[in-house]
């Protein structure tokens, strides 16, 4: 399922600006913190690198990595 170059520039800025400006939200900080919810995560970003954009699936990581309160930053 590729998507239409407006709709995937749409949405890179909207990751974007959430990545920039949202704290996050607590249901998906205590998703991560198990190793099932981050399993599942990694697949997801799996599937939207193969199916849908890799640009999509980069800004995906920076928010799993952001969530996952790992010292990385």
């Amino acid at each position: 399922m590729k998507l239409a170059r407006n709709t995937e520039w749409t949405i890179v800025g909207l990751l974007i600006v959430y990545i920039a400006f949202a704290p996050g939200f607590a249901m998906v900080r205590d998703m991560l913190a198990s190793p099932v919810g981050k399993a599942v995560a990694l697949g997801a970003i799996v599937y939207v690198w193969k199916t849908v954009s890799p640009l999509i699936a980069v800004l995906l990581v920076v928010l799993y990595l952001k969530c996952t309160r790992m010292s990385v930053w």
